[in-house]
Protein backbone atom coordinates (compact mmCIF):
# COMPACT_ATOMS: atom_id res chain seq x y z
CA UNK A 1 0.00 0.00 0.00
CA UNK A 2 1.17 3.44 -0.82
CA UNK A 3 2.13 6.08 1.66
CA UNK A 4 -0.77 8.60 2.07
CA UNK A 5 -0.06 12.06 1.68
CA UNK A 6 -0.99 14.82 4.88
CA UNK A 7 -4.69 15.96 2.95
CA UNK A 8 -5.49 12.21 2.32
CA UNK A 9 -4.43 11.22 5.95
CA UNK A 10 -6.25 13.74 7.08
CA UNK A 11 -9.92 12.86 4.49
CA UNK A 12 -9.13 8.93 6.09
CA UNK A 13 -9.18 10.08 9.65
CA UNK A 14 -12.25 12.16 9.00
CA UNK A 15 -14.05 9.25 7.73
CA UNK A 16 -12.69 7.01 10.25
CA UNK A 17 -14.19 9.35 13.32
CA UNK A 18 -17.56 9.73 11.26
CA UNK A 19 -17.76 5.91 11.22
CA UNK A 20 -17.54 5.77 14.86
CA UNK A 21 -20.15 8.41 15.24
CA UNK A 22 -18.18 11.17 16.64
CA UNK A 23 -19.58 14.53 16.72
CA UNK A 24 -16.72 16.89 15.98
CA UNK A 25 -17.42 20.73 16.39
CA UNK A 26 -18.19 22.59 13.19
CA UNK A 27 -15.18 25.33 14.55
CA UNK A 28 -11.92 24.95 16.23
CA UNK A 29 -13.61 27.81 18.72
CA UNK A 30 -16.95 25.54 19.28
CA UNK A 31 -14.88 22.83 21.13
CA UNK A 32 -15.80 22.85 24.97
CA UNK A 33 -12.19 22.45 25.95
CA UNK A 34 -10.25 24.82 22.93
CA UNK A 35 -8.03 27.44 23.38
CA UNK A 36 -8.97 29.16 20.10
CA UNK A 37 -12.80 29.82 22.19
CA UNK A 38 -10.62 31.72 24.76
CA UNK A 39 -7.75 33.81 22.18
CA UNK A 40 -11.11 34.75 20.29
CA UNK A 41 -14.36 35.60 22.62
CA UNK A 42 -11.39 35.62 25.96
CA UNK A 43 -14.23 33.50 27.32
CA UNK A 44 -13.76 30.02 29.04
CA UNK A 45 -16.07 27.50 29.18
CA UNK A 46 -14.82 25.59 32.21
CA UNK A 47 -12.98 28.14 34.60
CA UNK A 48 -11.61 32.10 34.33
CA UNK A 49 -8.23 31.98 32.39
CA UNK A 50 -5.44 34.64 33.40
CA UNK A 51 -3.42 36.24 30.52
CA UNK A 52 0.22 35.25 31.95
CA UNK A 53 1.28 38.98 32.66
CA UNK A 54 -1.39 38.69 35.72
CA UNK A 55 0.48 35.96 37.06
CA UNK A 56 2.56 38.87 37.91
CA UNK A 57 0.15 40.30 40.35
CA UNK A 58 -0.72 37.04 42.24
CA UNK A 59 1.74 36.62 44.97
CA UNK A 60 2.38 32.89 44.92
CA UNK A 61 4.27 32.84 48.09
CA UNK A 62 1.60 33.29 49.95
CA UNK A 63 0.08 30.25 51.70
CA UNK A 64 -3.89 29.25 50.35
CA UNK A 65 -6.81 30.86 52.07
CA UNK A 66 -8.73 27.98 52.19
CA UNK A 67 -8.38 24.36 51.18
CA UNK A 68 -10.98 24.81 48.05
CA UNK A 69 -8.46 26.67 45.94
CA UNK A 70 -6.12 23.74 46.02
CA UNK A 71 -6.36 20.10 44.80
CA UNK A 72 -4.48 17.78 47.34
CA UNK A 73 -1.53 16.34 45.54
CA UNK A 74 -1.10 12.28 46.97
Amino acid sequence: MPALNTQQRRAAFWEDQQRRKWNPVAAPADYEHSSARFYISETHAAYPVLNYCELADINLTQPLENDTESTPHT
